[in-house]
């Protein structure tokens, strides 16, 4: 899932095509990475992948 949304899924509904997997495990699955911190959501609700920090 990380991966379809760095190559440009920004909407569950563009994750759950890309991927193939069912909404209901997708919803779940990118409530996790945000947990974790990998994911993002932005100010209008897309998902974007986490900005990377400066070194």
């Amino acid at each position: 899932m990380r991966q379809a949304v760095q190559d440009g899924a920004r909407t569950l509904r563009d994750i759950t095509d890309r991927t193939g997997i069912n909404t209901g495990t997708v919803s779940r699955e990118i409530r996790a990475l945000m947990s974790a911190g990998a994911l993002r959501e932005s100010d209008d609700g897309m998902v974007l992948p986490q900005r990377r920090q400066a070194a």
